[in-house]
C-alpha cells in the first residue's frame, strides 16, 4: 500500500521538503509520496474537516505550527511548547510532534547557553521550539525582538520567563543589541527565499567571538548569516536544523533510523541544485 505525505504552510516556494523526502523515499525503496499543501486560512481551516484523512504523515511548517497544535489528541505532552511541526495521522486523531527541538538540539550541540546572553528574533512556532531547547539550561539571560510586544509577553508567560527583556521590531537598532549579545538566534523567515523583507544592517560591527544560528535553511546562507562570518563569527546554518529535523520525522513516520549522511547526500545531489 502506497503511503502519503505532505508538508503544510503558506507560501511554500522555498520549501525543499518534498524533493528531500522523494529523494529518500527513492533511495529506501519506500512504497510513498510526498506532496506541496500550500494552503491559504481558509484552505487550513477546511482541510481538518476530512481531507487530511489521505495522508500518513504530515509536515506543518509557516504560518501554521501554532494553529495546528489545536487538532491533535495529545496536547498534554507538548506542553507549554503548544506549537507541532509534524502530525501523524491515526484511526485515533490526529498526534503532533515537534521535531523542530530535536533539529535545534542537534544543530547546536556544540554550543554551551549557560551564564550566556541570547538574542532571539521571533515569538512565533519557531521561537518557541527553540525556548524549549533553551529551558534545559541554568542561568541564561534573555532578549526577544518580535512584532508583537503583547504576543512576546504572553510566549514569556508560557514558559516561566518573565524576566526577559522584551524590544519591537523594527523599531530597534539591531546592531546594538547584536554587539551586546553572546549568541543570536534568528527564528524569524527573515532572509528566507520567496520572503519580502529582510534585516536592515546597514554598517559592519565585530561579532568575533559570538555565535549566530539562523533557522531558515532556504538558502543556506542568509543575508545575516553572511553578515556574521564577515565580522567574525561561528555561523550554524538552518540545513543542519533542517536535515535532523527529517530524520526525526522520518523515525516517526516509518520507525526507520536513517543515517543523517544519506539525508545530506540526498539532499546535495538531488535538492540542492
Amino acid at each position: 500500500m502506497r503511503l502519503y505525505f505532505a508538508v503544510i504552510g503558506f507560501p511554500l516556494a522555498q520549501s525543499k521538503s518534498p524533493a528531500l523526502y522523494k529523494g529518500i523515499f527513492k533511495e529506501l525503496k519506500l512504497a510513498a509520496d510526498y506532496e506541496k499543501l500550500e494552503l491559504d486560512e481558509r484552505g487550513f481551516s477546511d482541510f481538518w474537516n476530512g481531507a487530511y484523512e489521505k495522508y500518513r504523515g504530515l509536515n506543518i511548517t509557516i504560518p501554521y505550527k501554532k494553529e495546528a497544535f489545536a487538532f491533535i489528541s495529545n496536547q498534554k505532552e507538548l506542553l507549554p511548547l503548544r506549537a507541532v511541526n509534524c502530525l501523524l495521522v491515526e484511526k485515533r486523531g490526529l498526534k503532533g510532534f515537534n521535531t523542530d527541538v530535536y533539529g535545534i538540539e542537534k544543530a547546536l550541540r556544540d554550543v554551551d547557553f549557560c551564564s550566556k546572553k541570547i538574542l532571539l528574533l521571533g515569538s512565533g512556532g519557531a521561537a518557541q521550539a527553540f525556548l524549549t531547547f533553551l529551558r534545559s539550561f541554568g542561568n541564561f539571560s534573555l532578549e526577544i525582538v518580535s512584532r508583537d510586544k503583547d504576543q512576546c509577553r504572553r510566549l514569556c508567560l508560557q514558559f516561566g520567563l518573565e524576566q526577559t527583556a522584551i524590544s519591537e521590531w523594527p523599531e530597534i537598532d539591531f546592531i546594538e543589541l547584536m554587539r551586546h549579545a553572546d549568541i543570536i538566534v534568528n527564528a524569524t523567515p527573515l532572509g528566507m527565499y520567496g520572503y519580502n523583507q529582510k534585516l536592515a544592517i546597514e554598517r559592519d560591527v565585530s561579532l568575533k567571538g559570538k555565535v549566530v544560528f539562523d533557522m531558515v535553511y532556504n538558502p543556506q546562507k542568509t543575508f545575516l548569516l553572511e553578515y556574521a562570518a564577515r565580522n567574525g563569527a561561528l555561523t550554524i546554518s538552518g540545513l543542519e536544523m533542517f536535515l535532523y529535523q527529517a530524520q526525526k520525522n522520518l523515525q516517526l513516520f516509518f520507525d526507520l533510523e536513517v543515517d543523517y549522511r544519506l539525508l545530506k547526500q540526498v539532499y546535495f545531489s538531488g535538492v540542492e541544485k
